[in-house]
């Protein structure tokens, strides 16, 4: 499956490169997707849940720590802030 999250393109590019083995193709599209859903409806901090994920080779997501995109999507994504 080719996952396509090109309207994450910006949170996708504070994401770490990952090129180890095991989650490497696991989709971090999704797996912050799977963060978002998680916080927004209160559910438990579940990183394993990214194991049951799609694989993507698809940009952005290609090769991005799939665990770290869905800490970020769980977290929220830090507010840019312009100081005056």
């Amino acid at each position: 499956m080719t996952c396509n999250h090109k309207d994450l393109s910006t949170v996708m590019e504070e994401i770490e490169l990952f090129q180890g083995s095991g989650q490497r193709h696991i989709c971090a599209g999704c797996a912050y997707l799977l963060g978002v859903n998680h916080r927004e409806n209160n559910s438990k901090y579940n990183p394993g849940a990214v194991d049951d994920l799609p694989e993507s080779q698809a940009q952005p997501q290609r090769h991005r720590n799939a665990y770290g995109a869905y800490d970020k999507g769980f977290k929220g994504r830090a507010r840019s802030r312009t100081l005056p």
